[in-house]
């Protein structure tokens, strides 16, 4: 993986000119503040209270397993050190510390995922700006392409697993109770 990573980190840096290299900053430091902002966007543009709580409780869930306690967990006993740690230059400073996977690409993609269940156009945009974004982040050198790989593979994996085990139980018991209801 380290030669993949190498390769890549060398590919991304022959990227680096001064006009773009700005685009790619921007990208890395406020992508995940667009992915909660679309996300705001569509939570209040939802005139039911019921869907709006359901989307929040399910982006936070999938948001505090999937970068709270998975990412940090697999970060804590396997710390391994950022691009910039190792020698390559990075586009912005950034804080040492693990790499692996990018807290940050966990945390846009978590919110992301979600949002494509509820919103398929506004979950393909959260999508997107999550992969450009993570993508940005090791192409500015604080992050190796496997630890956004890495970051992507935790929120998705979380996302399915509490969707097969909590959300679809869920939806199921209040599907039954709006008929008790009904009837």
């Amino acid at each position: 993986m380290d030669a993949l990573d190498a390769a890549v980190q060398n590919f991304f840096t022959s990227l680096h000119t001064p006009i773009i290299n700005w685009l790619w900053v921007f990208l890395a430091q406020y992508g995940i503040y667009l992915i909660v902002l679309l996300a705001l966007i569509m939570l209040f543009k939802q005139k039911r209270i019921h869907e709006r709580t359901r989307f929040f409780i399910q982006a936070l869930l999938v948001l505090v397993l999937a970068r709270g306690l998975v990412a940090e967990t697999i970060a804590f006993f396997y710390n391994r050190q950022r691009p910039f740690e190792t020698g390559l230059n990075a586009l912005y400073a950034h804080g040492q510390g693990a790499s692996f996977p990018s807290g940050h690409t966990t945390a846009m993609f978590s919110i992301a995922l979600v949002l494509y269940a509820w919103n398929k156009k506004a979950g393909k945009w959260a999508l997107v700006i999550a992969a450009l974004s993570g993508i940005s982040r090791a192409i500015a050198g604080v992050h190796w392409i496997s630890d956004v790989i890495g970051g992507f593979l935790v929120a998705w994996i979380v996302y399915i697993l509490l969707k097969k085990f909590v959300f679809e139980k869920f939806n199921k018991k209040e599907e039954v109770e709006e008929i008790k209801i009904t009837q």
